[in-house]
């Protein structure tokens, strides 16, 4: 029971060996320099209620406690991989102190920090049910403390760090959406949403070579609706693009008997409102010509975070019928393929589309770039914001002055 909770045997394995596996291969720079650009900065309106509450559940503005967990994560890099921050502080690091404080360091590391008993509270307050036996079985994929508490705190009294790269991680996007939903109200969810479609746009605008489009307002039954997000142009199609703001629970990750109907509510709402779009414009394709052109149309839904059995075949069964062919992609995967020029992009995705096997896979792994360590514009220029990475370790100056 414990084992197949979901009635879905293979999307059940899919989907707890990707959560277990796939966080650990990205990259932590990506990570935080999302994470900058979507919680740093915020002057007004939504993005200014994001960047506020994250500060307020945190107790840091999101670029210091960057720059404290890279700084920690640096210094625990050796064997026996502790957390010494008196030694640090004690060192001369050569200006580092001008860009994050010693209190913002040792602060930071005291939030990361917990003992053997909290470790156990944690965990039980966070798995009610582990120790009943429907549960043993899927306990392996349910909560690990150590990805919200990286240092570990031992009867000696020496804290130290187990899994070094879980430091910077802890502020990835994922765990900060999670703090400030826990002490802050539905206001918060709203205004993210908004602030991650705004960033989707900003990506899809990068495209060299593209045109993009705003969704449009329509008329059903005298009721007002909207189109999907966004519409990019490319030169050998054209892609409907819809936001979604879905993320899976705790519980759905461990493949539990919520596993499809979470996905069915997130991913099959997109899907609906792709094929909406696409119905309307096609049954109007006087009025909306600019929509359309004549040329071939992808439909793709991105989230926040991976949903990696998206485009699997094992979900799809559960998804709604749609007069395209659909993509599922995460913000991650958007970064990478807004990088490539506008005719291999639209190129490739007409080919993954159409292709039974790769139309199947996490769409990065699907998209051959020609140049795959091209590191996205927007997020490198997120980084140099941080005041970590303008600290230049050699002259003490900021990076800007070398």
């Amino acid at each position: 029971e414990g084992e197949d909770a979901s009635g879905d045997v293979a999307l059940n394995i899919i989907t707890r060996h990707a959560y277990e596996q796939f966080s650990s291969q990205e990259s932590v720079f990506e990570e935080l320099s999302r994470a900058a650009i979507l919680f740093q900065g915020g002057i007004d309106g939504d993005h200014k209620i994001v960047c506020d509450e994250v500060e307020r559940a945190l107790g840091f503005k999101i670029e210091d406690a960057i720059s404290a967990a890279i700084v920690i994560f640096g210094s625990t890099s050796n064997s026996p991989w502790c957390w010494t921050p008196e030694t640090l502080l004690e060192e001369n690091l050569n200006g580092l102190f001008d860009f994050v404080s010693k209190e913002t360091i040792i602060k930071f590391g005291e939030m990361l920090t917990c003992d053997q008993n909290g470790f156990r509270e944690k965990y039980v307050k966070a798995m009610p049910n582990s120790r009943q036996g429907k549960h043993l079985v899927t306990n392996r994929w349910g909560f690990n403390p150590v990805s919200i508490y990286p240092l570990i705190r031992i009867v000696s009294g020496e804290v130290l760090a187990v899994q070094r790269w879980l430091i910077p991680r802890r502020l990835s996007p994922q765990f900060l959406y999670y703090d400030a939903i826990d002490k802050g109200d539905q206001a918060f969810t709203s205004a993210l949403g908004n602030v991650v479609e705004t960033y989707i746009g900003k990506l899809l605008g990068s495209v060299h070579g593209a045109h993009l489009f705003d969704k449009f307002k329509y008329y059903e039954k005298k009721e007002e609706l909207e189109s999907i997000d966004w519409f990019l142009e490319l030169p050998s199609c054209i892609v409907y693009v819809e936001s979604k703001s879905a993320r899976l629970t705790l519980s759905a990750r461990m493949a539990d008997e919520s596993l499809v109907s979470n996905l069915k509510r997130d991913l099959g709402k997109a899907f609906k409102q792709l094929n909406n779009t696409y119905e309307v414009i096609h049954g109007d394709l006087e009025k909306y010509s600019g929509y359309s052109l004549g040329k071939p149309i992808i439909g793709l839904v991105v989230t926040p975070e991976p949903i990696y059995s998206g485009n699997s075949r094992e979900l799809r069964k559960y998804l709604p019928d749609t007069k395209m062919n659909i993509l599922v992609a995460s913000l991650r995967d958007l970064e990478g393929m807004t990088t490539m020029p506008a005719q291999d992009l639209g190129d490739q995705l007409m080919e993954i589309a159409n292709d039974p096997e790769k139309s199947t896979w996490v769409l990065s792994s699907a998209l051959k770039r020609s140049e795959p360590k091209t590191s996205n514009p927007i997020l490198e220029q997120a980084a140099r914001l941080l005041p970590i990475f303008r600290w230049n370790p050699v002259t003490g100056n900021g990076l800007e002055s070398t």
